[in-house]
């Protein structure tokens, strides 16, 4: 069959205005394909409108009414002998991009098919909502959660991929409550398929696929049908003997992945939908840039970093959840983070830096970009503009706080100038707290069994810094807003370790210590309080 198709292509493409002809549909549906595809290329303009090659042929009407006879001749006949040459080799270039879709109309191979994935090995944990689980492909989607359905499975659907191309993707539990991770690199059960070899006959297009979290997907032997393959049976498949001997590698690895230490982070979605919220709340970021007319991508990534340690959103590496993106509007984008163990550790403020990548329907562009910025926990960011990529990106910050959020402060010390406010003072300020910050974490003071560290708060109205106490939960996050009781008992029980050896404590928890009510209104630090950090 193939044989026949190629030739038919040949046919096609060689001789001029090919008449209908009593031949079979599929060549038919080709011949239609081949025929779009020529004017296309003959008239200059971009063949990347073709990458769905059978839904040009269903809808040939519309291909053709942006595209008349005439304008496509028109680009042969009124060019000269001189130059024909250099376009007629254009133009063989522009018909190989699509030359392998064309052949594929001949298999009859659906376009969509549906897995049918059973997903094991996930822990259960308070950090994780149940029985739910995220999808994520190089290719934008809207956020796609799926519950598992009476027979144990989990059933998204994907575009087949074409053929001899790798296609890969992630499953993950949604996670509801950020948690910090030592596993950063492997908690997550990777799928790479490929498109079988022959089509199966008789069979509806599915594939049952077992995946293991922390691991990678395999189909389910007998009770898969055979559209497709894992990326390491098609790779086998090719090998000789000598090659198979020993250890094989991940079909999935990728070895620029190196970190472990990370957060899991609710994305925006889920913590907009939670309304059991106790203590804290979180912060939505937005990055806003103007137009990027010269990045032809329609997906864009983005890696969160916070003090230099990643952030994944649902446990996702960055390109498999990728937003829209249009260049005429360029970036629009909106995360959030809860306070992590954001503790001030620059005089106070916390460095965050989103990097930025661009793909295009999957695969990814070489095109990156880093920006950073500087953050005060449980305070609004103020905005503020960069430059990159030819274009201004505005960067702002919104911290939105429970219904039933804490409201108390515990603070052990402060420090303060008398001179007016200016950069030399702060900076001095800000050497002088982060010195006691250190000291007092190296302590390893606890409080009901949980670690104590002090936490950094820069100035609001007085030219002042001071020390409060925050506790770092089993997420490893860090609290440090209590409500009055568990605030008092806190300073209590540290006044009794100051009493307990002066000498000891008595620099790093002041017999002042002293209870703070958080501001219940928005707040935003004065600007210029963390013009100190490197960004």
């Amino acid at each position: 069959m193939v044989g026949l198709v190629v030739m038919a292509l040949f046919v096609l493409y060689f001789l001029p205005d090919p008449q209908p002809s009593n031949i079979d549909p599929t060549l038919n549906k080709i011949q239609d394909a081949v025929t779009i595809a020529k004017d296309l290329c003959l008239s200059g303009k971009k063949v990347e409108a073709l990458t769905d090659i059978e839904a040009y042929v269903s809808d040939k009407a519309k291909a053709k009414a942006s595209l008349g006879r005439e304008e496509a001749k028109g680009a042969v006949d009124f060019v000269s002998e001189a130059i024909k040459a250099e376009q007629n080799n254009e133009i063989r270039s522009c018909m190989d991009k699509v030359f392998k879709d064309i052949i594929s109309l001949s298999d009859s191979w659906p376009p969509d098919i549906q897995l049918k994935l059973r997903v094991t090995g996930i822990p259960e944990t308070d950090y994780y909502v149940p029985s739910l689980i995220r999808y994520g492909d190089k290719v934008f989607q809207e956020e796609s959660r799926l519950a598992v359905n009476s027979e144990g499975y989990y059933l998204p659907t994907i575009r087949l991929p074409p053929a001899e191309e790798d296609y890969k993707a992630q499953i993950n539990p949604v996670v509801k409550e950020s948690v910090k991770t030592t596993k950063i690199s492997s908690e997550t059960a990777k799928l790479c398929l490929r498109r079988a070899a022959s089509k199966p006959k008789d069979a509806s297009p599915f594939a049952r696929i077992s995946c293991e979290f922390g691991g990678e997907c395999n189909r389910e032997g007998d009770f898969d049908p055979g559209w497709v393959r894992t990326c390491l049976e098609a790779r086998i498949g090719k090998l000789r003997l000598f090659d198979i001997i020993g250890d094989f590698p991940s079909a999935y690895a990728d070895p620029g992945v190196s970190e472990e230490i990370g957060w899991y982070a609710p994305s925006l979605a889920t913590l907009k939908g939670r309304k059991d919220f106790i203590g804290g709340g979180y912060t939505v970021f937005r990055v806003d840039s103007g137009p990027l007319p010269e990045i032809d991508a329609n997906a864009v990534s983005y890696d969160v970093r916070v003090n230099g340690v990643p952030v994944r959103f649902d446990g996702f590496e960055p390109d498999f959840i990728p937003n829209s993106f249009d260049n005429s509007q360029g970036v629009r984008l909106e995360y959030a983070l809860q306070n992590l163990n954001f503790s001030g550790t620059q005089a106070g403020c916390d460095k965050l830096e989103t990097t930025f990548g661009f793909l295009k329907d999957g695969k990814q562009l070489p095109v990156r970009l880093s920006l950073s910025r500087s953050y005060v926990a449980l305070r609004n960011a103020e905005e503020i503009q960069k430059e990159g990529l030819g274009s201004s990106f505005r960067l702002s910050g919104h911290y939105v706080k429970p219904d039933n959020g804490y409201d108390h402060e515990v603070f052990i010390r402060s420090v303060y100038s008398k001179s007016e406010r200016s950069g030399i003072v702060l900076v001095k300020l800000g050497e002088e707290i982060t010195a006691l910050k250190t000291k007092f974490d190296s302590l390893g003071l606890e409080y009901a069994g949980q670690k104590l560290v002090a936490v950094i708060r820069p100035p609001l109205t007085k030219t002042s810094y001071g020390l409060a106490v925050g506790i770092v939960e089993p997420s490893g996050q860090v609290r440090f807003t209590y409500t009055k009781e568990e605030a008092e008992t806190i300073k209590a029980h540290l006044l009794k370790i100051r009493n307990s050896n002066p000498q000891r404590y008595s620099q790093l928890i002041g017999d002042d210590a002293f209870l703070y009510t958080v501001n219940k209104l928005d707040v935003q630090s004065p600007k210029g309080i963390c013009d100190h950090i490197a960004l």
